[in-house]
């Protein structure tokens, strides 16, 4: 049960990986000055992942389309 609710808090939005980084920390009894150097690495390398998540998404998109023109319907 616990596994399928980090799965879900982990969502696509930007800042949305702290929420279950928070679960992930409680579930395994970290120590709360954990969750602050937690904060930071998350503060950091969010706006890179989320530019690279969306460049991957928008080349993946150009690859099936053209997969898709190439195909006779």
């Amino acid at each position: 049960m616990c596994w399928f609710t980090i799965g879900a808090v982990v969502g696509a939005i930007p800042g949305g990986g702290v929420i279950g980084e928070i679960l992930i920390l409680s579930i395994f009894g970290f120590l709360q000055g954990t969750l602050a150097i937690m904060l930071v690495i998350a503060t950091i390398i969010d706006a890179p992942a989320t530019l690279l998540n969306s460049a991957g998404n928008i080349v993946c998109t150009m690859i099936i389309s053209r997969f898709v023109k190439n195909k006779k319907l």
